[in-house]
């Protein structure tokens, strides 16, 4: 028996912390209701696969595709309930999934390049990593882009140690299914391969490159394959039909016309006119190069300030300690090709833009704890379960201690980082507790209310910004005639109703689920 468990220590840990992130990744599915993307993403899974229709401009469809599976092949045994949370659950566990592939991917990697045991704790602090939690219940992109990405990190490094027929296929999948599920994917990907291709080869990696360049096409080539797979190897334009004189390549064509260049003209002509493979994601790439800011809303912080108020504090410590070992260039190279891709994009500070770092932050961080003295990295270890499992069930408004007591994170935090709809169970129960005669709700999200007893007095589910930033008028059957005004944190900045005088800070009561203001 001893023997055994010196044996198989590290993997029987591995499996209890995979099963306690399934039972908390689960149960958070099950407490929280849709978030405002998560309506969308559903909406536009059933219809990639059976109508084959792809209206989303500027995300690929794998993921998607993936997590509405099970609304599709499955409708007669989903659990029926007026409540979206429980009727759509078998899609949420389709991420849960996810991250069950990538906390296996993370283990059987980091085994083979750093040891059973440092596996084993960069696998504990990745499962418990509050973000990653977040987001692995939500039937959004951002786990799954997180998982190919790194699959295809790994796939190009085995390549650059041992480039065989079998490896430049897998190669060519794992790219193939990362650029499937997100565009930043992309340079995610190539960013990251620059770099690994010069650490690992140096000056040599062009002549490399150049030796080994039947396996790259092949890699090229299956990867393209894959991606056309997803969209069911339809055929399409690049540049859709649309009367809009205020379109870029309405205005290149126009300009193309006044200048004489027939050239131009015609390559604009054959774009809009002719079907191609891959047409419809070559369309989704130019979207999203093309696409203009975002509105500018009062937004909290920068993706960095929001990184360390969110990422827990000994993850920091961890990992400021691992940054300094020998040989971790090749796990910082991901980290920082997401950053930086990250901020020259100018994308909004949401921290789940990031998430495709998180496993090698964590892997630096395991190797961080392993320089640390028994006493202080147990302490450091307890001290991050604790807190993250603390933040059940709702990962997604965890902050550190850098951001204050739980009641004042909005002060810091909106959108994504905090408040992203998940709190209707919660300001259900928060009514049933203090019994207002009425109840006036501002809500971030596009979920039903009136199955959680919040019956409106107009309709739920609008993706429209003045829908989401009006009042629900709540009747409620309790005889008290107490009225209550409750505005979710991400309307409080987005709609305005911070600069009112009537819903101040000063105003503010209580605050529900770190995510709803009462006034």
């Amino acid at each position: 028996m001893n023997e055994f468990w010196h044996n198989h220590k590290w993997s029987i840990g591995f499996f209890i912390v995979v099963a306690l992130f399934v039972v908390l990744s689960a149960g958070s599915a099950l407490r929280e209701s849709l978030v405002y993307d998560e309506i969308f993403y559903l909406q536009e899974g059933v219809a990639n696969l059976t109508a084959r229709v792809f209206s989303d401009p500027y995300n690929p469809p794998l993921v998607r595709e993936l997590t509405a599976i099970p609304l599709i092949i499955t409708p007669s045994i989903l659990p029926q309930s007026d409540i979206a949370a429980i009727r759509y659950l078998p899609a949420r566990l389709v991420p849960v999934a996810l991250g069950i592939l990538l906390l296996c991917s993370v283990y059987l990697f980091a085994k083979r390049r750093t040891g059973s045991m440092t596996a084993f704790i960069a696998v504990l602090i990745l499962a418990l990593e509050p973000t990653v939690l977040a987001h692995s219940h939500y039937v959004t992109n951002d786990i799954g882009v997180t998982f190919f990405f790194f699959l295809a990190y790994w796939a190009w490094l085995v390549m650059l140690r041992t480039s065989t027929w079998m490896h430049a296929v897998f190669l060519g999948v794992a790219v193939g299914l990362a650029f499937a599920s997100k565009i930043s994917a992309i340079p995610y990907v190539l960013v990251s391969a620059a770099a690994a291709l010069f650490c690992e080869k140096k000056m040599s990696g062009f002549r490399w490159l150049w030796k080994k360049k039947r396996l790259v096409v092949v890699s090229l080539v299956i990867t393209m394959v894959v991606i056309w797979s997803t969209y069911f190897f339809q055929t399409n334009v690049i540049i859709a039909g649309r009367d809009d004189n205020s379109r870029v390549s309405e205005r290149i064509l126009q300009y193309a016309k006044n200048k004489n260049l027939t050239a131009l003209v015609s390559a604009i002509y054959v774009l809009q006119h002719q079907n191609v493979a891959l047409g419809d994601y070559l369309a989704t790439v130019k979207n999203t190069l093309l696409r203009p800011p975002a509105a500018q809303e009062e937004v909290k912080g920068s993706t960095f300030l929001n990184m360390v108020l969110k990422l827990p504090i000994p993850l920091i410590l961890f990992v400021v300690i691992g940054l300094w070992q020998p040989n971790i260039a090749l796990y910082v190279i991901p980290v920082v090709a997401v950053v930086a891709t990250t901020l020259s994009a100018s994308t909004m500070p949401w921290v789940r833009y990031v998430l495709p770092m998180y496993p090698f932050l964590a892997i630096i961080a395991a190797i961080g704890v392993r320089k640390l003295g028994k006493i202080l990295a147990s302490v450091l270890l307890v001290w991050y379960i604790v807190g993250s499992v603390r933040a059940y069930p709702h990962f997604i408004s965890y902050a550190n201690e850098f951001a204050g007591p739980a009641g004042s994170r909005y002060q810091l935090l909106t959108d994504s980082n905090i408040d992203w709809g998940q709190s209707l169970p919660d300001i259900a129960d928060f009514v049933r507790r203090e019994q207002p005669g009425h109840l006036s709700f501002s809500y971030f999200g596009r979920d039903n209310g009136n199955p959680y007893g919040l019956m409106s007095n107009r309709a739920w589910e609008s993706y429209r910004f003045e829908d989401i930033c009006a009042f629900h008028e709540i009747a409620l059957p309790y005889k008290s005639g107490k009225r209550m005004i409750a505005i979710s944190v991400s309307n409080w900045y987005s709609c305005g109703y911070s600069k009112a005088e009537q819903f101040s800070q000063q105003k503010i009561r209580s605050v529900v689920a770190n995510s709803i203001l009462i006034f």
